[in-house]
């Protein structure tokens, strides 16, 4: 049985295999028993509902009846066009944005346009589109036939702003540059301004009022920043012939850091008219075009010509070479410690010219190719100079001060056991052997006076050369000696070492 929807207004309820015959009536009912005009077999109706067939016997008088319900569908999709939009000269396109809400899934859509121009997906829900006007939705639902549109509008902002680059300008002796006038183009926050000129490079933006040295065409392109569009004017710089245009120096800085060594000289003049005449750093013109004695850092040479036109060019003197140089090593050192300086530069070895040393002695070995690193024996304290000279001869200087500790370290026990235990049974002279060349001698006395050990010339530090607690091969019993060490130091010295020794067994 048909359901009745938008596109099928009317349904057939058919009584197709009832009974027939001249004897047989039929009659139809509605849903509320009301009795319809029909009488055949078959009812056209319009309306959702249950109908009712009435066959009647019209011999017999029997009836007989059956009800059939005839459904409907009136369901319409909703749909939103989508907000309206609108095209500008940044925004030459727009996807419109459709929206369905509908639990069918047998909706078609279709879009079309008063004015407009869809670019593709017109059967969809977001078509592109590239032309200002009044946009439609349709959506069909096929299970209904029912069709619901809406509207969205898309406008369009192509308006371009004024863009007036203003008279040509002109460039001269005296006056060699030239404020260039936008002033009549269209203003206002919402507006960009960019000037170019292509042959010099010229680029300037967010003013109508730059100024401009070099002659030729400038444009001026002013962009509506709400919409995108552009508008472009030029303007013309002329250049006068015969004006002072450019200046180019020799300059060479101080050779070497902190020196006034450095000079520049006039080489070439660009236009003008002769006699020229030349200023350093704002004093009086003159006819000297050479500066010499300069210190490093940065200066303004002017030239004048014959017209009064005048030409500045800043030229910047660079320092020259900074020689640095630092000694490092170790500053506090001990008796019979060899004294080693390094002398850090941060000059290459290719540019080292020469390395001098002032040094507390006469001689001493480097202890590499350009003799940045020295080794000696320290005798005394002492102040040490070293100075690095490049090889343009640049030179820098560092100075330390090396302190000797000139205390001995000399130590002579005064117990020993020699009871041949293992542990201290000799008696010796111990010292740092950095410090002490020979014991010269090692005298050692009972308590009235009698040699009990004499040694000379011995090495300190070795208990096997030392006393062994007897006198000419006899064990002496545990007493008190007296003892005098003579010792000879590797600065020279000698120092002598009284004491007493208790031997005990």
């Amino acid at each position: 049985m048909d359901t009745l929807g938008c596109s099928t207004p009317t349904a057939t309820v058919s009584g197709q295999g009832s009974e027939e015959g001249s004897h047989i009536i039929y009659q139809w009912l509605n849903s509320s028993n009301e009795l319809l005009d029909e009488d055949g077999l078959s009812l056209a109706v319009g309306e959702p509902g249950g109908y009712t067939l009435l066959v009647i016997d019209t011999l017999t008088g029997c009836s007989s009846m059956e009800t059939a319900e005839v459904p409907a569908n009136y369901d319409y999709p909703q749909v939103d066009a989508g907000p309206d939009g609108q095209l500008t000269c940044a925004v030459t396109s727009l996807e419109l944005s459709g929206r369905v809400i509908s639990a069918s899934a047998s909706l078609v859509f279709s879009w079309s346009t008063n004015g407009g121009r869809i670019l593709e997906g017109g059967s969809g829900l977001r078509p592109l589109i590239d032309a200002p006007g009044l946009y439609t939705l349709s959506v069909e639902d096929q299970s209904s036939g029912c069709v619901s549109t809406d509207t969205v509008r898309v406008w369009q902002d192509i308006e371009a702003p004024v863009a007036d680059a203003g008279a040509d300008q002109q460039i001269d002796c005296l006056s060699q540059e030239v404020a260039l006038d936008g002033g009549n183009s269209s203003q206002g926050s919402g507006f960009r301004y960019e000037w170019r000129q292509a042959e010099s490079g010229f680029v300037q933006s967010g003013t109508l009022y730059p100024t401009a040295s070099v002659p030729g065409t400038y444009f001026l392109t002013v962009t509506n920043l709400n919409n995108g569009c552009s508008s472009v004017d030029t303007v013309t710089v002329l250049e006068t012939d015969d004006y002072l245009a450019g200046l180019k120096v020799d300059a060479v800085g101080p050779l070497c850091f902190g020196e006034s060594s450095g000079f520049i000289s006039v080489a070439e003049i660009q236009g003008g008219t002769s006699p020229f005449l030349f200023s350093l750093n704002g004093e009086p013109f003159m006819s000297q075009q050479q500066f010499f004695n300069l210190e490093a850092g940065p200066y303004d040479i002017a030239v004048q010509d014959a017209a009064g036109c005048e030409y500045a060019l800043d030229v910047f003197l660079e320092e020259g070479n900074d020689v640095q140089v630092r000694l490092i090593g170790e500053l506090d050192l001990e008796l019979g410690d060899a004294a080693v300086l390094q002398a850090e530069t941060n000059l290459l070895p290719a540019e080292i010219g020469q390395v001098i040393w002032e040094l507390p002695v006469d001689s001493f070995p480097c202890l590499d190719d350009d003799c940045l690193s020295v080794e000696w024996q320290l005798a005394e304290s002492a102040t040490v100079k070293a100075t690095v000279v490049d090889t343009n001869g640049c030179r820098a200087s560092d100075v330390v001060q090396l302190v000797l500790d000139k205390r001995r370290k000399v130590y002579i026990p005064n117990a020993f056991s020699p009871n041949g235990d293992g542990a201290n049974d000799r008696f010796t002279v111990f010292a740092d052997p950095g410090q002490v060349v020979i014991v010269r001698r090692l005298l050692i006395m009972d308590r009235w006076g009698e040699k009990v050990f004499d040694k000379k010339d011995f090495p300190p530090n070795d208990p096997r050369i030392g006393w062994d607690g007897t006198l000419r091969g006899q064990t002496l019993n545990p007493a008190v000696f007296a003892v005098v060490a003579e010792i000879e130091f590797v600065d020279g010295t000698y120092g002598e070492f009284k004491g007493s020794l208790s031997l005990v067994r």
